[in-house]
């Protein structure tokens, strides 16, 4: 099983452009920081997300540098040649679900904080296949939750 689950702030402005084949890909980088402190400085991971096509077009506008979100996905790691002629390896994490966890734009109605690549009904039935668990809601626990 591929799943992983992260919550960060985003470090950057959200990058999207469109393939030559039409489709909207975007590009986030979150900071996710580790659960220990280094000489007491908070130590973060800074880990590439790409969201294609309804899910890009979803969060676009919606998110920006410092948001904080929850992304739900999977790892992939490919490997390309630089411009140097060396192969080089890249992991990402290719988003199902993003969560804005902070309300700062005002316009953003609640319903229209979770935004998902495909109906989160077919995704829970999924993942109740392959492992036999039901997905935690975390928009359940709103605040509270301690990460």
């Amino acid at each position: 099983m591929n799943k992983i689950i992260v919550t960060g702030r985003m470090t950057r402005p959200l990058e999207t452009r469109v393939t030559p084949n039409g489709d909207k890909v975007s590009r986030i980088v979150l900071a996710v920081p580790r659960p220990f402190r280094v000489d007491g400085k908070e130590v973060c991971d800074f880990l590439p997300v790409i969201a294609w096509k309804q899910l890009s077009s979803l969060i676009e506008g919606k998110v920006d540098k410092a948001s904080r979100l929850l992304v739900e996905g999977r790892m992939q790691i490919r490997n390309y040649e630089g411009k140097d002629g060396n192969q080089r390896w890249a992991a990402e994490i290719i988003a199902e679900r993003i969560e804005m966890l902070d309300r700062k734009k005002r316009d953003i109605a609640p319903q229209e904080t979770t935004a998902t690549a495909m109906p989160q009904e077919t995704t829970n039935r999924e993942a109740e296949k392959d492992n036999g668990v039901k997905n935690f809601d975390f928009s359940a626990l709103g605040n509270t939750a301690p990460f």
